[in-house]
């Protein structure tokens, strides 16, 4: 089963191509970083490795590079789950929230952050998680 949203704004008119499609995520915000978001999926594309998805190459791009920012988000959450994370790991992999100076944060979320800021970084050969 696949729910969808008719995309609503003050600026543009509906149009199904832009429909969310609620497969995993049910989200209706703007993400104001999805281009970058984007090229991130298209770069680290070729380094992700997962025993569960032994040729990823097969589903390039792994996100969609035309639709919602909702569809793209949707897209890279069921990459993570189908390569073997479980959804609070996807999710906080996917929107960390600013967690560097919460004094408060258990300390084993904390050095989860920290690997993925280190390990997601530009420049890294690939993601600890696969």
């Amino acid at each position: 089963m696949a729910v969808f949203h008719q995309r609503f704004s003050t600026n543009t008119l509906p149009q199904w191509r832009l429909a969310h499609p609620f497969r995993l995520l049910a989200h209706n915000g703007e993400i104001n970083t999805i281009e970058g978001n984007r090229q991130w999926a298209v770069a680290r594309a070729p380094v992700l490795r997962s025993p569960l998805l032994p040729d990823l190459s097969d589903i390039l791009p792994l996100v969609s590079l035309e639709g919602s920012d909702s569809q793209s988000l949707d897209n890279m959450l069921e990459v993570l789950l189908m390569g073997g994370l479980d959804i609070p790991q996807a999710l906080r992999l996917l929107i960390p929230p600013a967690w560097q100076a919460v004094d408060t944060l258990d300390s084993d979320l904390r050095a989860f952050y920290d690997s993925i800021r280190r390990t997601w970084s530009p420049g890294t050969d690939r993601p600890a998680w696969c």
